[in-house]
């Protein structure tokens, strides 16, 4: 039977490793990525070796070692035959109550580094030919639940890995979607217990796992999971409050739910924005989307997004839109008006409300040219400060930027279309 190549780039390193009589493995996501036949993003490997041992023996290898800030936790990162990998010296850890950073032993045995880690099918380990190590039972149990029970359970204490780092809450509801696995009792007690150890993490990670669980394509299901385990709440408070309140008058469903029916019918559309998640979310939870956002430690930039697409996609659609006030849509959109439209249109049919009139505004935006976006994602006046000076007899200052203001109105709104309309019009003005 021919030998597996996906890896073997590895093998003279592999090679290298055990003529030193160290032991060396692939670990972790690379291992669980390449028996689900998905993309492998990070290479990862364990050793025996220490970690000067595993400089050296890299060094010789004529790989490219990545010095990086911050400890190193026993880990060597590499530029090798052109791929960036990781390799991490055995070690167990311990962590001391409320605090993030764990005491670390290094010289402990394969199976106890893989106890340490989150999850068992992340704990799986396996040769440069692919070939799964059946002498880890830590190895056997991640397989058999990866493939076989598929459960996401812990290697060992659910309860103790939640508690080393809370973070892991998180990542068992994204993993769980993210792979369709069930979620192991015990696991999910734990985190359902653990929740308020979220408050512990710094904001920054937080943010990071969120936008993962967002993008998910099930998205709704593992923020409805994390909501009623009263994970979220930690998170977004006052989601969870929504819990139990029932249909307002004419809705088709209670607000809780739908809420997450809007982020089912936006991911069946293929949006994957984050942002559109998250503003649905943020809605009516009682504080602003920019407060939450800002205590997330989202950027400027991020805050923005979501705060203009809750603005817009809750702009009334019970009008009659016609070409002009289209157009003065999506200039308000700044750029995002296909995405707040998308969130528009999920909550009326979540609701169950006539799509008529806002079908009227997705015609009129379908037929802009890609001239007319351009111009509508920054308008211009048709006239220009200095023209306007002449004409007015007026100089710089807050008089001709109010000019400039009503001339870009006038050219979004399409009242004035050419610079002899306009000089017709200010003319008139004076």
């Amino acid at each position: 039977m021919a030998k597996d190549a996906t890896f073997i780039w590895l093998t003279d390193l592999f090679n290298r490793f055990r003529l030193d009589g160290h032991e060396i493995w692939l670990v972790g996501g690379c291992v669980r990525d390449y028996w689900l036949k998905c993309e492998i993003k990070d290479h990862d490997l364990c050793t025996s070796a220490s970690l000067d041992e595993t400089k050296a023996i890299m060094s010789e290898l004529g790989a490219n070692i990545i010095e990086r800030g911050g400890g190193s936790y026993g880990t060597a990162a590499c530029i090798y035959l052109g791929h960036e990998i990781e390799i991490t010296s055995f070690r167990g850890e311990s962590y001391e109550p409320n605090n993030r950073k764990p005491a670390t032993t290094y010289g402990v045995s394969l199976e106890e580094d893989l106890l340490r880690r989150d999850f068992t099918i992340n704990a799986m380990t396996m040769d440069e030919n692919a070939d799964l190590n059946f002498g880890s039972r830590q190895t056997m149990l991640g397989f058999n639940d990866l493939l076989g029970q598929r459960v996401l359970r812990s290697p060992g204490s659910a309860s103790e890995m939640c508690l080393d780092d809370p973070l892991r809450v998180l990542r068992l509801y994204r993993f769980a979607h993210r792979l369709d696995l069930k979620v192991d009792p015990e696991l999910r007690q734990a985190a359902r217990n653990l929740a308020h150890k979220i408050d512990t993490l710094s904001k920054e990670r937080i943010h990071d796992e969120l936008i993962k669980i967002c993008q998910l394509p099930n998205a709704h299901e593992a923020i409805r999971e994390m909501i009623y385990d009263g994970v979220m709440e930690r998170i977004i408070p006052g989601l969870h409050e929504l819990i139990g309140f029932k249909s307002y008058d004419g809705d088709v469903l209670p607000p809780l739910e739908h809420k997450l029916n809007m982020i089912k019918l936006l991911k069946s559309n293929l949006d994957t924005s984050y942002h559109s998640v998250l503003s649905i979310l943020m809605t009516g939870t009682g504080r602003t989307s920019g407060h939450v956002a800002g205590l997330l430690k989202f950027s400027k930039k991020d805050m923005d997004i979501i705060c203009k697409l809750t603005t817009m996609s809750t702009y009334t659609a019970e009008r009659d839109w016609d070409r002009a006030s289209a157009r003065k849509y999506v200039r308000n959109c700044k750029g995002l008006h296909l995405y707040a439209m998308a969130i528009m249109r999920a909550d009326l049919m979540s609701r169950g409300a006539n799509l008529e009139v806002f079908t009227k505004l997705e015609s009129h935006v379908s037929m802009f040219t890609e001239e007319e976006l351009r111009f509508l994602l920054n308008p211009k006046p048709i006239l220009d400060g200095e023209e306007v000076k002449q004409i007015l007899g007026i100089a710089d200052g807050s008089e001709l930027g109010n000019w400039l203001r009503i001339l870009t109105d006038c050219a979004v709104n399409e009242t004035i279309t050419t610079k002899e309309g306009a000089v017709e019009w200010l003319i008139q003005q004076v």
